[in-house]
């Protein structure tokens, strides 16, 4: 009976990891809390159900911009006692995203030791190619914003064939690549990934529309970046994501004086989105 209540708790915690970029950081919060009150008589099943489940909590905190580290951390422990490496991995990933939150924001790279957690994923990994993809990507972003293009093409390279051999779309390919090509100054290649990042759900849709606003914006097409400002804020209002609004707010300020406006009006206003003054021209409620 054990037995099968441990294995049943695994299967909702995937699912609720598997889910949680549609749910947004409210819902996820909700579940994540009531599978956790389940774990106490379970202990034998603390890296299987624990490690995914704090990772999964850390996702949701970063996404409400409340402090994800006590979760990481949680699930560290886990996948140390348990000694699984491609766990450890992906809690060094997770760090990484963590440590570098506000330098991605900020459109800056995040320094040595996140460049240092993220390598050392990549190898850990294993046989995990959709965790060896995530590490490659974001080290490829991480080398470019500190202008070592040479090693960022290397490690999009190591990306693009641990994704083929995880099967990622190409959308979520895209998606993932688009941000290296922008620092890189590859302006055309990086509206082109982005562009196709736009057909996937959850979080690489959301992430795409953040980095196209500035690939529209560098390449001199101001009410395209709009667009794509005042969408991404209305997607992740929806569903309660806050992690993307110093990115947007970023861009918005860079934006000619008349479209600033209605960007940060559309941006500091709780009201529904057609709603509000100078939007109804640049954004439909049934996008």
């Amino acid at each position: 009976m054990r037995d099968e209540e441990g294995e049943d708790l695994e299967r909702a915690v995937l699912s609720l990891g598997q889910r949680c970029d549609r749910l947004g950081p409210v819902m996820t919060f909700r579940e994540g809390g009531k599978l956790f009150a389940r774990l106490d008589d379970l202990h034998s099943y603390p890296a299987r159900s624990v490690c995914p489940l704090s990772l999964t909590m850390a996702r949701a905190a970063r996404w409400s911009r409340q402090e994800p580290r006590r979760w990481v951390a949680m699930a560290l422990d886990a996948a140390k006692t348990a000694d699984d490496g491609p766990l450890i991995a992906r809690c060094w990933v997770e760090q990484a995203t963590t440590l570098g939150q506000d330098s991605l924001n900020r459109a800056v790279g995040a320094g040595a030791v996140v460049r240092g957690y993220l390598t050392a994923a990549a190898v850990k990994a294993g046989s995990d190619n959709d965790l060896r993809a995530r590490a490659q990507y974001r080290l490829a972003y991480e080398h470019a914003a500190i202008g070592e293009w040479k090693e960022a093409r290397v490690a999009l390279s190591h990306a693009e064939t641990a994704a083929s051999h995880a099967g990622w779309s190409h959308s979520r390919r895209g998606a993932m690549a688009g941000s290296s090509l922008w620092v890189m100054d590859e302006l055309s290649a990086a509206e082109f990934a982005l562009s196709d990042g736009m057909g996937c759900e959850g979080s690489c849709r959301l992430w795409s529309l953040a980095w196209l606003a500035r690939v529209h914006l560098d390449s001199g097409d101001a009410d395209a970046a709009l667009e794509d400002i005042l969408q991404a804020d209305w997607e992740t209002r929806d569903i309660h994501r806050r992690d993307l609004a110093p990115q947007l707010r970023a861009v918005a300020g860079a934006l000619p004086a008349n479209l600033r406006t209605i960007a940060f009006d559309h941006l500091n206003s709780t009201e529904a989105p057609h709603e509000i003054r100078g939007v109804a021209g640049w954004f439909s409620p049934s996008q």
